[in-house]
């Protein structure tokens, strides 16, 4: 059977984005519900473990381990960049995924009003499996916000 008749691409992508390691994570993947998860999460995560190696996976950890403490100690984004030598945008995915484990908040990560949440909020939700991917999301708001905004308010919502 094609992978799409199972999930659709923009759900693939999630997962391939997320990496999830266990049934709690994979049923956060965008378009994993219920039936899905009780049905196909064990086959997809045997091999997404296959394909991670273990080292691969524990320098992940340390690397996002790593950014959170520069966090904690009072450094922002720029800084960790500029520390760590990572693009600003590496730096923005990790302080995602530390919103979307309930790590941090996304009020200490960027300077929105909940409007302006808000609005992001909702043209994610309008955008449904669009969303999984950013660039629409980014369109769809005429530029306004830029990608790592809407990477933290997605995460924050993605939250369990």
């Amino acid at each position: 059977v094609p992978p799409f008749v199972i999930f659709h691409d923009a759900t693939l992508m999630d997962m391939i984005d997320r990496m999830p390691l266990t049934h709690e994570q994979f049923s956060r993947v965008s378009g994993v519900g219920a039936q899905k998860l009780e049905n196909y999460a064990d086959d997809f995560l045997a091999i997404i473990r296959d394909f991670n190696d273990e080292d691969e996976v524990a320098n992940k950890v340390d690397t996002v381990e790593e950014t959170l403490n520069l966090f904690r100690c009072g450094m922002d984004a720029e800084a960790i960049s500029s520390q760590r030598q990572l693009t600003l945008s590496t730096v923005y995915t990790h302080l995602a995924r530390l919103i979307q484990q309930g790590q941090i908040q996304l009020s200490e990560v960027v300077n929105l009003s909940s409007e302006e949440i808000r609005t992001i909020e909702n043209a994610i939700l309008e955008l449904g499996d669009e969303a999984v991917r950013l660039k629409p999301v980014y369109e769809y708001l005429d530029g306004y916000f830029n990608y790592e905004t809407l990477r933290c308010v997605k995460a924050s919502m993605d939250m369990a």
